[in-house]
């Protein structure tokens, strides 16, 4: 697993201090260098190695990083200022793919809720009104959903609050005997808001089924 963005980039901003540290030591050993001809320190030497070790390393996670986010990098970076754009870019790449998989997520969350809806038959009336008219807002609220593009929006907060009467009519529909009578009264104001009191009056009297699920009577003879 690639390392986290948040890793790297602390780790960046200390290896930029330890440079900028480095940057000194090595002025001053340049200076003893041209002016008394004094070698830089077997530490200094050391320190210098070990920063760059610490770079090629971080270089590669932050490269391991572009490759998961696919952020693609046009060139190998030679310098901590060349990672810093392009962790931006991963940060960029990940907070757009986390969007993207939220959106996701509620979408399919709420097109299984509005398919199940659109099953529902009534026992004895196939064009009974009231269901009638809720599928034809299940087809509007399927439309919708589907036309999102941001997960945090308005648009999708009303589509998931749109969404809501029909899962309360599903449970109703479903789990009418495993409810407490508290919660079942909240469903029934729920669909009946939504849509009609007889379409909760027909869930409530179990007159609502699944295509399907329901059998026919067997005809006389």
């Amino acid at each position: 697993m690639p390392a986290n963005v948040d890793d790297i980039t602390r780790d960046l901003a200390a290896l930029t201090q330890r440079f900028v540290d480095l940057g000194a030591k090595l002025g001053e050993a340049a200076r003893a260098l041209e002016e008394a001809g004094a070698p830089p320190s077997d530490g200094l030497v050391e320190s210098l190695a070990a920063a760059r070790g610490q770079f090629v390393e971080l270089r590669a996670q932050a490269l391991t990083a572009a490759a998961a986010a696919g952020v693609p990098a046009t060139a190998e970076p030679e310098s901590l200022h060349d990672l810093e754009p392009l962790l931006v870019s991963i940060g960029e790449a990940l907070r757009a793919r986390a969007r993207r998989e939220a959106l996701e997520a509620l979408q399919a969350d709420a097109l299984a809720i509005l398919d199940r809806a659109l099953e529902i038959v009534h026992r004895d009336d196939p064009t009974f009104a009231a269901l009638v008219g809720c599928h034809s807002k299940a087809h509007q609220a399927r439309e919708a959903v589907l036309a999102l593009t941001e997960p945090d929006s308005d648009a999708a907060a009303r589509a998931t609050a749109a969404v809501q009467p029909f899962t309360d009519l599903l449970a109703m529909v479903e789990s009418r005997d495993a409810v407490d009578d508290e919660r079942y009264a909240h469903l029934e104001e729920s669909v009946s808001r939504g849509f009609g009191r007889s379409l909760a009056v027909a869930a409530a009297r179990a007159r609502l089924g699944f295509a399907g699920e329901i059998v026919a009577p067997p005809v006389p003879a």
